[in-house]
């Protein structure tokens, strides 16, 4: 593919998420492509097993969420992406994205409502369909401002042609008739 192909198209880090696991995405230029996964143990949130060892599982799921940050900067500064997406469930995710670093933060394209079991054809499919949506809306806002510079410009040759009008009826007055006219 040329540069000019792959500038058209983003390069997105898909980082899925639930409790124990995340997995690794790289989507490029149609193909996704499964590039890690991070397999932490995160305690039950209720149960017998609190009571035993009086974890907490909040605290499991911060360290875990970390750890997936740690990897997903590791990725970002390898392989060089454009763009990061992140899903999965809702405990996970809320906790993923409270922790993002500025950076991942700022590239954050979009959240997705997948799980890390998802397939991978289905994960090049909803950020494809994303994509799209994507472009569509830099068309929009391009087009709109298209118009709004025309207005603009129609605006400036109104107000030139005033200016020149003004300047015109300055330098030659029509109070007096002209001397050659007859009267």
């Amino acid at each position: 593919m040329t540069e000019n192909t792959q500038s058209e198209f983003g390069s997105y880090l898909v980082i899925l998420i639930d409790a124990n696991t995340a997995r690794f995405f790289a989507v490029r230029l149609g193909v996704a492509e499964e590039i890690a996964d991070v397999e932490n143990h995160v305690l039950p949130a209720t149960g017998d097993i609190v009571k035993k060892t009086s974890h907490r599982h909040d605290t499991y799921l911060y360290q875990h969420a970390n750890s997936v940050i740690a990897r997903a900067e590791v990725l970002w500064r390898e392989q060089d992406f454009d763009w990061l997406m992140i899903g999965g469930t809702e405990e996970a995710l809320g906790e993923l994205y409270d922790q993002l670093p500025r950076a991942l933060h700022e590239r954050l394209a979009v959240g997705l409502h997948l799980s890390p079991k998802t397939e991978t054809a289905k994960i090049l499919e909803y950020v494809l369909s994303v994509e799209r949506e994507q472009r569509i809306e830099k068309q929009r806002v391009a087009e709109q401002e298209t118009l709004e510079a025309q207005d603009e410009d129609a605006e400036r040759a109104r107000r030139l042609e005033e200016k020149m009008d003004e300047a015109l009826n300055e330098s030659f007055p029509a109070s007096d008739p002209p001397y050659w006219m007859p009267l």
